[in-house]
């Protein structure tokens, strides 16, 4: 009876969340942001703690393993998200498409996204099967650093196998307002991550003792579980707008993928430019000390954990916005832009209060190590800046490309790439600031770029062939 019961929850969880469509007053809209986010959230979360998960058990065995993991994150994500960014496309356009109330077109988006993104995540596990060695090599990793991030990343790698699958089943659920199943298939791959971790890094069971390769392996585990659960979800969930078939995903449309990559490939450019900047300050790093980049990618997995938060807003916000965007309804569009930017930002402010006054406490959870401690400890502190000028980059950034315009955010994000190599290069190697540099550079970028972001979506505009047009609140239909 009590599995029956638990069965009965999670079936409901999965299938019971409605479709949420173009909110009818300020009140809707926070209610739907709300209702938006916070399953993104929890699936955040999820996936950032799995990291973290992943640092905590090996950091404890030998501290090279936290420069194995930062050093393979770095272009690792890259790649990954290189995809993801992609995935807005399809999140804007199909977004767009519900507003409008074009269900095929929806439809057909997420059909094409759902063959032609696995298709490009198994080219990048090709590519890393081939390649890991000389991309770690490039970018200084030597002797122990270097084998344990080529076997640690040619494990990995498997899961970009699923990787399309995830981000279109993300993608449509989040454009329909449906994301509970996204925070439930998240809590699953957390859960059973961790389990793995346990089983497969120690050796529990009568299992070998894996080490690091045992941590990728419960990665990719979890993550092939989660995504094929969710695919499940899109295909069978009754509420969805429009349903979609496995047949015809398998005959998906090129040219419905051409458009979908049109609106997302300067997401994808953004994205590889940013972590281009990121490997230039991870070769900086690995020119300090071999420990460097394990103490700053640990410090920076605390630090963004408010990242992992309103992104889930931020979410909510490209969510809101293309569809009143794409129905015409541009005011409403704007003021769910800002709505989204308010509570992100007091979210932000709240965890860099933190970071502040309890960042090298909470480094001591995951290293007791003096250098770690200290050098992490002054990186918490700018770090508290950081994360509150990063909103206006992601939030406000977020509801720039539900307008449909991601260019702007490719040309914003140029510019960071060259500051960043210029900034860094200059604090980290001409003044000797080490770590301190940077995170100072980082910050500066942010601040920058938020700034650019905040005054466009001010400005921006509906095409000129646009009508714009408004649903009366309550109270005007009361009066009338």
């Amino acid at each position: 009876m009590f599995v029956k019961r638990i069965w009965g929850l999670f079936v409901k969880v999965l299938f019971g969340n409605e479709p949420i469509l173009l909110p009818e007053n300020r009140n809707a809209r926070m209610k739907a942001s709300l209702i938006i986010a916070v399953p993104v959230i929890v699936q955040n979360l999820v996936r950032h703690f799995q990291l973290v998960i992943d640092r905590l058990f090996l950091g404890n065995i030998d501290p090279i393993y936290l420069s194995v993991i930062g050093n393979v994150n770095v272009p690792y994500g890259t790649l990954d998200l290189f995809l993801f960014a992609s995935g807005t496309g399809l999140s804007v356009l199909s977004a767009q498409a519900l507003g409008a109330k074009n269900m095929k077109e929806a439809k057909i988006l997420g059909e094409s996204s759902f063959t032609f993104l696995t298709l490009m995540g198994s080219a990048i596990f090709v590519f890393w099967q081939l390649a890991a060695r000389g991309v770690f090599t490039v970018l200084g990793a030597q002797q122990v650093l270097l084998e344990h991030a080529v076997d640690y990343v040619n494990i990995l790698s498997f899961s970009s196998l699923f990787l399309g699958i995830d981000i279109t089943s993300g993608a449509l659920l989040s454009a329909c307002g449906i994301t509970s199943p996204i925070m439930l298939t998240g809590l699953l791959k957390n859960l059973l991550n961790l389990l793995l971790d346990w089983v497969l890094i120690f050796g529990h069971f009568g299992l070998p003792q894996m080490g690091v390769q045992g941590a990728a392996l419960a990665t990719v585990i979890a993550n092939a579980v989660g995504a094929l659960v969710l695919f499940a979800v899109v295909l069978l969930h009754e509420k969805m707008p429009f349903r979609l078939k496995l047949a015809e995903i398998l005959r998906a449309s090129w040219r419905a993928f051409v458009r979908t990559m049109k609106v997302g490939l300067p997401s994808g450019i953004e994205t590889f430019l940013w972590f281009f900047g990121q490997t230039y300050i991870l070769r900086f790093m690995n020119a300090i000390d071999p420990y460097a980049s394990g103490i700053y990618t640990l410090a920076h997995d605390l630090f963004i954990l408010a990242l992992f938060v309103y992104m889930g807003f931020s979410r909510s916000t490209l969510t809101l916005v293309g569809q009143f965007w794409g129905a015409g309804r541009i005011r409403e569009a704007k003021q769910a832009g800002w709505e989204g930017q308010g509570i992100s930002l007091a979210i932000s402010l709240i965890w860099g209060a933190v970071l502040f006054l309890l960042g090298k406490d909470l480094l001591g959870l995951f290293s007791r190590d003096p250098h770690v401690l200290a050098e992490g400890g002054r990186i918490m502190q700018v770090a508290s800046l950081f994360v509150v000028f990063q909103t206006f980059n992601v939030v406000i950034g977020n509801a720039i490309r539900a307008t449909g315009d991601t260019l702007w955010m490719l040309w914003t994000q140029i510019f960071g790439t060259v500051f960043v190599i210029g900034v860094s290069a200059l604090l980290i190697l001409g003044f000797g600031w080490g770590l301190l540099g940077v995170i100072w550079t980082i910050t500066l970028d942010e601040f920058l770029r938020g700034a650019m972001n905040t005054a466009r979506f001010w400005w921006v505009r509906p095409p000129k062939n646009t009508q714009e047009t408004s649903v009366p609140s309550i109270a005007e239909k009361e009066a009338t």
